[in-house]
């Protein structure tokens, strides 16, 4: 598996807090590339937190691929940071993020890991605008 991938994908879910791919120490490197290899063969992500988004990222590598060429041969240029999640401090214009922030989800990975049927004063219908939000999806902005 090339690591240009395992890099990427690792770069892309990371904390805030980890460091980057190049500063790993080499044996977690080759713990990260034999468990990419494993997802990447299966297609099934078996991790939880940054794991989990690290083993989806692996998962999804040729649905990615696969997009970015059929766009391509469409004449359609392909932005493949769209596919990256979100990353740092959730900014003051993400939906209900007062109410978020007073239950210590600050940023979009704890808002990525949160479970809104155990967050106070967060409802189905804000779960879904958060959620929305949180897959790139477009927003009413008058939800807020």
């Amino acid at each position: 598996m090339d690591e240009q991938i395992i890099r990427d994908a690792w770069n892309t879910t990371k904390l805030e807090h980890q460091p980057d791919y190049d500063a790993l120490i080499a044996e977690y490197k080759v713990n990260l590339k034999s468990r990419a290899e494993q997802v990447y063969a299966t297609k099934y992500p078996r991790g939880d937190g940054t794991l989990q988004a690290f083993d989806q990222q692996i998962a999804d590598y040729d649905r990615r691929q696969e997009e970015a060429k059929n766009a391509a041969g469409a004449g359609i240029i392909w932005d493949d940071s769209a596919t990256k999640p979100k990353q740092g401090k959730l900014p003051d214009d993400f939906p209900h993020v007062a109410v978020l922030r007073d239950n210590d989800i600050n940023t979009y990975a704890q808002a990525r890991k949160a479970d809104w049927g155990e967050v106070k004063g967060i409802g189905p219908a804000k779960a879904k605008v958060i959620q929305e939000a949180l897959d790139g999806e477009e927003l009413d902005q008058g939800s807020n």
